[in-house]
């Protein structure tokens, strides 16, 4: 098996993402806020979020129930973001009519239904992804959908990532590990049955 450890920064951010989008991001060098997207409809998509057209949503790694990373990202593959960038803190609201509208604005105010999100304006290059993160947690990837469903969007990850070259590690956060591209099947298939022990236990 090759593993490695790695120090996990705490000032990390987080950003889900399915084969589809990932495909979209290589090809375009980078993550980019729905303004700078063709073929959107921005009006409809932006109906019920927090980042608007102008804005791309991140979030931290921190502890409890009710955070975006725990909601959004902890059961999800997601890139793994360099801190140097110049993310805004949102501050928590819920979500009215007025906070929907702006949001939508290109103000740098920003607001979030859950602690620990931040948002950047317009795009985030390439280089600035550190990695991938595997999913975790009650909210598991590998738990949701069938096993062939997962296997098969983790297929297309892989097929993508080769496709452009790109070099970026798997890496489990919560164990501080990166895991190789060879062995990344069985070690999520593993990864749930650790955990789902771990939370039978717990109970």
């Amino acid at each position: 098996m090759s593993r490695k450890k790695i120090d996990i920064n705490k000032e990390w951010f987080y950003h889900r993402f399915s084969s589809v989008k990932l495909k979209k991001i290589m090809k375009s060098g980078g993550l980019k806020a729905r303004k700078h997207l063709s073929r959107v409809d921005k009006r409809s998509a932006t109906n019920g979020t927090w980042n608007g057209n102008h804005y791309i949503s991140l979030a931290k790694r921190l502890e409890g129930e009710q955070t975006s990373y725990r909601h959004y990202i902890e059961g999800e593959f997601a890139f793994i973001i360099d801190p140097n960038i110049d993310a805004i803190k949102a501050k928590v609201k819920d979500l009215d009519s007025f906070y929907e509208m702006i949001a939508k604005l290109p103000i740098r105010k920003r607001f979030a239904g859950r602690e620990g999100e931040y948002q950047v304006k317009g795009q985030i290059p390439i280089d600035k992804i550190v990695g991938i993160k595997i999913p975790s947690g009650e909210r598991f990837f590998w738990d949701i959908y069938s096993k062939d469903h997962n296997e098969k969007e983790l297929d297309k990850i892989l097929e993508i990532l080769n496709e452009y070259n790109s070099d970026l590690p798997f890496i489990d956060v919560e164990r501080g590990q990166i895991v190789s591209r060879d062995e990344i099947k069985d070690y999520l298939v593993n990864k749930t049955e650790e955990e789902k022990l771990e939370r039978k236990n717990r109970k």
